[in-house]
């Protein structure tokens, strides 16, 4: 539940994660047989505004449910 209550600006989670994806897509150039797809990428990026567009409203909902109990 930790977790799920963390402060992160939605904005700041999602730069995070494209940083990541590009860095995994540079990764695969030094990587014998591996190649690197700038799709891939794109996919990566796609996916994580989707988990966020699940992930922020139900944080927020988590939030004031949790609050609510505790008083």
């Amino acid at each position: 539940w930790r977790l799920l209550m963390l402060r992160a600006r939605w904005w700041v989670l999602f730069l995070v994660l494209v940083g990541l994806a590009l860095i995994t897509e540079v990764m695969q150039y030094m990587t014998v047989g591996r190649t690197p797809r700038w799709s891939d990428a794109r996919d990566d990026v796609v996916g994580a505004a989707l988990g966020l567009l699940l992930a922020v409203p139900f944080a927020v909902v988590l939030r004031r449910v949790l609050g609510e109990a505790r008083g």
